[in-house]
């Protein structure tokens, strides 16, 4: 198994002499971990956070040994135990923006692994809000009218709004 061991081996000639010796043995792991990085396909779009103007991309969760299953695709396996996957950035990334994320995963023996994604285009997906007006229409009977607004109309966006 992985680690060190200690080991005691004795031999005995036919007088009944016994002659000992201890030894250690370190097994060590020189395989790299196996990674396949999220959003693995060419292009992929990723929505805005909700209300926002940008996308914050965090794959990494569990401590920093597996992939959020937000971020699809990824995987990673070491035959001794992965113990640490680093991501380079996590934005926040804007509207347009067209990136690649890229990640570093280690062992318990310190071999490592790499990877980046395809390329990531941040999209807004989000519909403005709108809020109508209060309005009060009064029509006269020589086809007239009088028309008072309340309250103004009101837009929102997490990105931009256009006319």
């Amino acid at each position: 198994s992985y680690g060190e061991s200690s080991h005691t081996l004795s031999v005995s000639d036919l007088t009944g002499n016994v002659g000992e010796c201890t030894f250690t043995v370190y097994v060590h792991d020189t395989t790299p971990p196996t990674v396949t990085c999220p959003y693995s396909t060419n292009m992929t779009y990723v929505d805005t956070d909700s209300g926002e103007s940008y996308a914050t991309l965090n794959c990494v969760s569990n401590g920093g040994i597996t992939f959020r299953s937000s971020c699809p695709g990824g995987k990673v396996w070491d035959n001794i135990g992965v113990t640490e996957i680093d991501q380079y950035s996590t934005g926040p990334f804007s509207v347009g923006t067209v990136t690649k994320l890229q990640f570093d995963v280690y062992d318990l023996d310190g071999n490592y692994a790499s990877c980046s994604t395809g390329n990531i285009t941040i999209v807004d997906r989000q519909a403005p809000t709108i809020t109508c007006p209060n309005v009060l229409a009064t029509v006269s009977t020589n086809q007239s009218a009088n028309i008072t607004v309340y309250q103004p109309i009101g837009a929102l966006d997490n990105y931009t709004l256009s006319r």
